[in-house]
């Protein structure tokens, strides 16, 4: 008889442990949409008890906005037939009432080669969005003051291509602003 060290974890319990507490959420779902499954991340992130989430279904929970939601059946059915995965950004309400938005990704969850369920995991990108949402607004906004400027502007490039102009420029050298941005500056500037 070979004598077995119980006190060890044995590597099923140690995948338990590591997905428990993984900075990624993972939220487990059966094939009718209910939770059977969610980590310590995604209820610190959600504010959400596991007994919240637990064993009811994610559809009907009010968590995910309907559009979001069509997206999300339609995409669970591509998985099952086989489509490869994508990420998808949707948004998820907290249980404080804000949205937070999510980058996930799904697998199928299988037992004796039959789907069960799927894994879903999923990365907080609020902070991101919302970056990348401001720098659009500025971007907009700057746009705004170029072409509304009384004053010929125009950006050049490293190597003195027209990057960006507004309309005032353009006409002070007689061209279009499309034509103007294919110059260089010694199309304009011979000193």
């Amino acid at each position: 008889m070979r004598n077995v060290d119980k006190t060890k974890e044995q590597p099923v319990e140690r995948l338990q442990a590591l997905i428990e507490e993984i900075p990624t959420g993972v939220m487990n779902l059966d094939l009718k949409g209910k939770i059977t499954y969610v980590n310590k991340t995604i209820l610190q992130g959600t504010g959400y008890s596991r007994e919240g989430l637990v064993g009811k279904n994610a559809f009907r929970l009010g968590l995910i906005p309907p559009e979001s939601l069509k997206l999300l059946r339609r995409r669970m059915k591509d998985k099952l037939i086989g489509r490869p995965p994508s990420p998808l950004q949707i948004q998820f309400k907290r249980k404080d009432g804000t949205w937070m938005w999510l980058q996930i990704r799904g697998r199928i969850l299988q037992e004796h080669g039959m789907p069960v369920g799927i894994q879903v995991v999923g990365e907080d990108v609020t902070e991101r969005k919302k970056a990348g949402e401001a720098l659009a607004d500025e971007a907009t906004r700057r746009r705004i003051l170029v072409d509304q400027s009384l004053d010929g502007i125009v950006v050049l490039d490293e190597n003195g291509k027209v990057y960006e102009v507004n309309q005032r420029f353009a006409e002070m050298l007689g061209y279009t602003p499309e034509e103007a941005a294919e110059l260089h500056v010694w199309d304009w500037d011979t000193q």
